[in-house]
């Protein structure tokens, strides 16, 4: 045996707590090494001072303060569980009518999310209720009070009928360009329209009430005809 195997069984070897054949190994090892030698010679004198110590006696009321304390800590834990399950049935009491039954839950979340998603996003139409603005988040862009100029065709060769514009306006309500889509193109229509649209007052789209660029759609029912 080498010095460390022997140092692990210096304990049983005094107090007789191992083999005989490995007893016999370690008196071998000992008999041969010093430095193993004088390690046995301090577990001893260790020995001999722990045997001088007085043992302490234990109050004669250590059982009973046991007894209370360990009492103590099962009330604390019957306690605790007694709280938790009253607190647990107000909590389900208090949320039972508010719960969707399983069976319609889903899809009544869904059609609900899908009719709330489509007023946000496309508006109420401005027709359905009177003297009403759209509550969408996304708001198009709109006139707010078109200019009283007459539009007139310069000759009879012009054609007669409606005249549609589209109009493009900026962040901040006013026309930056427009396009004529149908009925008279000419140029002297075209300068009657941008003086329309220029003393005219638009709203601009709103995003998540935030102004920005956006485009108005306009018809003209009637374009009279000069000659």
């Amino acid at each position: 045996m080498n010095c460390k195997q022997v140092r692990r069984e210096l304990s049983g070897y005094l107090d007789d707590g191992i083999s005989g054949t490995r007893r016999a190994a370690v008196r071998s090892h000992l008999e041969q090494c010093t430095a193993c030698r004088e390690e046995l010679l301090a577990y001893a004198r260790l020995g001999s001072h722990l045997s001088r110590l007085q043992c302490a006696t234990p109050p004669a009321d250590l059982p009973l303060r046991i007894r209370v304390a360990v009492a103590r800590q099962g009330d604390r834990r019957q306690w605790f569980a007694r709280a938790w399950a009253h607190a647990r049935v107000r909590l389900e009491n208090l949320l039972e009518p508010f719960a969707v039954p399983a069976t319609g839950g889903v899809v009544t979340a869904l059609l609900v999310f899908a009719i709330v998603f489509h007023q946000l996003l496309m508006g109420v139409p401005q027709g359905a209720v009177p003297d009403d603005l759209p509550i969408s988040l996304l708001q198009p862009a709109r006139v707010e009070a078109l200019a009283a100029f007459p539009i007139t065709a310069p000759g009879e060769d012009e054609e007669l009928g409606p005249l549609v514009v589209s109009a493009r306006i900026s962040a901040r309500g006013q026309v930056t360009d427009f396009e004529i889509i149908a009925g008279p193109n000419s140029i002297e229509v075209q300068r009657q329209v941008y003086q329309v649209l220029m003393f005219s007052r638009f709203r601009p789209q709103m995003n998540f009430g935030r102004p920005e660029p956006g485009q108005v759609l306009l018809q003209f029912s009637e374009v009279r005809v000069r000659g």
